[in-house]
């Protein structure tokens, strides 16, 4: 008996772990989804997330900013470089710049206006998770799948995610973007830099 209790609290330490909701049939991750910007793939991802993204008790700004109990690294600074992060729109606000299938599992999503790095947040019951798009400008429109935020579970197809409540768009501003990696010269160049630099010293020998 004893041995089967150490089991079931190894079982729902490991639920815990790798984010088995209790009616779902297998993990819930961000990066299960299909989610995509003008024909492009996210950079990065982070969910699914407790609570709400948005409004007087959401913490995704926290998260991105590092602000508060998620102080002091933003969520994709390792990314985009350290940025202050704002809310730019979202799709359940009347006459706003961002649209999507509010509703739905799967669906279109859209915004426009966009000027540089944003982050998509798909907002369902309970969960959030977000999803990081760099070097897009203009008008973006794209695809969405909630399966990466929270799954339907038992009592309706637990292979779906949970219906949309809404969707977000975070933009960022400012910043300390780390510059590009220099290259590394290749063998062959520093052989002959080497060739050269033994060249230089023989002819100064030569002159004395």
């Amino acid at each position: 008996m004893k041995r089967f209790s150490l089991i079931a609290a190894a079982i729902a330490v490991t639920s815990a772990v790798v984010g088995i909701a209790p009616n779902a049939s297998a993990a819930t991750l961000c990066t299960d989804a299909s989610v995509t910007a003008n024909g492009f793939s996210y950079t990065a991802c982070s969910g699914p997330l407790p609570g709400n993204d948005t409004g007087n008790q959401g913490t995704l700004l926290a998260r991105l900013n590092g602000t508060g109990a998620f102080a002091p690294t933003g969520l994709f600074d390792n990314i985009v470089g350290d940025r202050t992060w704002s809310l730019f729109g979202k799709s359940d606000a009347s006459g706003d710049t961002v649209e999507a299938d509010n509703g739905d599992a799967k669906g279109d999503w859209s915004v426009s206006g966009i000027t540089g790095p944003f982050v998509l947040s798909l907002k369902t019951s309970t969960s959030y998770s977000a999803y990081l798009f760099t070097g897009l400008t203009g008008t973006i429109q794209g695809l969405f799948d909630t399966i990466g935020v929270e799954l339907a579970g038992q009592g309706n197809d637990p292979t779906k995610g949970k219906d949309l409540s809404h969707a977000s768009i975070f933009v960022a501003s400012g910043g300390t973007t780390p510059p590009p990696p220099q290259s590394v010269p290749e063998p062959s160049a520093m052989a002959a830099l080497g060739l050269f630099a033994v060249g230089g010293l023989t002819a100064l020998k030569k002159k004395k």
